[in-house]
């Protein structure tokens, strides 16, 4: 029955311009979309893949909301609808709400003081993300992520602190004595600094 996908097709276009009319980035849907047209899926598979990706900008649009609600400093228009999809893409990836609150928390100081951006807390995820597909366990990539932040690490100091472990990973190096020393060091920035305060 030809009907059948056509109304599929029309339910995906729809929930893209209902996502547009609400101010949502609209991309990630539109690209899994794409993709999955290229890959030759079936319609019903693009549907339950855009679904889940719509779930995941909408969650992400709220947990943005809600850090900026807490204090965090947001980019203009554009560049927070380009973090919500970011967000949504490391949703997409394996970041649970759970890790998503877990870096809120890490990051509530910053968030009160201003000093936290919402381009932090979504690098923050992507390096928790990145650093969990290159093999780091669960609960020390979130920790890894959650102290950078909570300790006053930039979005490009995150980016570049994935990049070491992920360049040792490639080369065959010592991959956890990377992520040992990035650990160490992140903690004795933050003693520093408090000795620094007294």
């Amino acid at each position: 029955d030809e009907k059948v996908p056509l109304q599929k097709q029309i339910r995906t276009q729809e929930r893209v311009l209902a996502m547009a009319r609400e101010g949502l980035p609209v991309d990630p849907v539109a690209l899994k979309l794409q993709e999955g047209r290229r890959k030759g899926a079936n319609d019903e598979a693009l549907e339950t893949v855009c679904a889940r990706m719509e779930e995941n900008v909408r969650a992400a649009h709220r947990y943005m909301e809600k850090a900026k609600e807490a204090g965090g400093t947001p980019g203009d228009g554009d560049a927070e609808r380009r973090r919500t999809a970011e967000m949504a893409k490391h949703m997409l990836n394996g970041l649970g709400q759970g890790d998503m609150d877990q870096l809120q928390e890490r990051a509530r100081d910053r968030l009160r003081d201003g000093s936290c951006t919402t381009e932090d807390l979504t690098v923050a995820a992507e390096a928790t993300v990145k650093l969990r597909a290159m093999g780091i366990e669960r609960e020390r990539a979130g920790r890894v992520a959650g102290e950078a932040l909570q300790y006053g690490y930039s979005a490009q100091e995150m980016r570049q602190f994935s990049w070491m472990v992920m360049t040792a990973k490639t080369h065959g190096g010592p991959q956890n004595d990377v992520l040992y020393t990035l650990e160490r060091g992140i903690r004795n920035q933050h003693q520093l600094a408090e000795m620094v305060r007294e």
